[in-house]
């Protein structure tokens, strides 16, 4: 069988009944409901990819899986198991299904929020555009070269947006704004125990991670592959009780293959909202508290 391009998507619900502005039923108790839907009625055919937005939400209507201005590409043909639920879509349609969570995680290798978990999440998918079979590669990576020459402009009009932009300063690629000093707190060097909090956004705002209080970070500063490299840089010389905006172009970030989770894509630019909260100083067990 084929193999979804990008994702290896290969989405679980089997049998769709005839479309509906209702909540129906598939074979697997999943549901689906149609959401809009466009004139010309333009329908996929094997052979062919459809380009789709997705997003995920839980049960408590929270977003936890939104990627803006990127598509999946999402294979169509008869023997599909996704075959039945895009045969009701057609091209600028948007759909909604309730799915269970192992199955939707299963389905798009992301990391399950809880392991073994059977609560419902809402797939929300719309579909943009077809593209053939002996096209959909060399149109992903024109996407991904869109995304890499529009980069810079973004974070440029990003900074001029801000209501203070004067207050940035650059460090070896990154932007920096301090939002809280300290002269009295402990300064991260090598080896140290760091505790972080912080909030990791898209330029655009949507918060895709968060970690605050007893969820905070717990790091050893210098030791590779605790936090992205752009953050690694940013922190250096701040000192317990300082806090900093950071924005990181993404080889600073997540690069070319995006985050594990999928949440974040290639080649995208993020801000991390950060402040360090505890230090501790390895040799003498000295430690600063905020």
């Amino acid at each position: 069988m084929r193999k979804i391009i990008y994702l290896g998507i290969a989405i679980l619900m089997f049998s769709c009944n005839r479309e509906t502005k209702k909540f129906d039923i598939l074979n697997d108790q999943s549901t689906y409901q149609l959401i809009a839907f466009d004139g010309n009625r333009v329908k996929p055919t094997e052979g062919q990819y459809v380009a789709t937005y997705l997003t995920i939400v839980d049960s408590l209507g929270d977003t936890i899986h939104y990627v803006p201005s990127y598509h999946y590409f999402i294979e169509y043909y008869n023997e599909s198991p996704i075959y039945e639920i895009l045969s009701e879509l057609s091209i600028g349609d948007s759909a909604h299904f309730q799915v269970s969570e192992g199955q939707l995680y299963d389905a798009f290798s992301f990391n399950r929020l809880i392991e073994g978990s059977k609560n419902k999440v809402e797939l929300r998918i719309r579909a943009e555009y077809l593209v053939n079979e002996d096209r959909v590669k060399d149109t992903l990576m024109e996407e991904l070269s869109q995304r890499i020459e529009s980069e810079k402009q973004l974070i440029w009009n990003y900074l001029n947006n801000d209501v203070d932009p004067q207050a940035y300063y650059e460090q070896l690629g990154l932007y920096k704004k301090n939002t809280l000093k300290s002269i009295e707190g402990i300064q991260i060097k090598m080896g140290d125990q760091v505790t972080l909090e912080y909030e990791g956004s898209f330029l655009n705002g949507y918060v895709f991670d968060k970690k605050y209080g007893p969820d905070a970070l717990e790091i050893t500063y210098g030791m590779s592959d605790q936090i992205l490299s752009g953050l690694s840089i940013g922190i250096k010389g701040m000192r317990a009780g300082e806090s900093v905006k950071i924005i990181l172009p993404s080889h600073y970030a997540f690069g070319a293959r995006g985050s594990i989770k999928g949440i974040v894509p290639p080649y995208t630019p993020v801000v991390y909202n950060l402040s360090i909260k505890n230090v501790t100083r390895t040799d003498n067990n000295e430690k600063e508290r905020n």
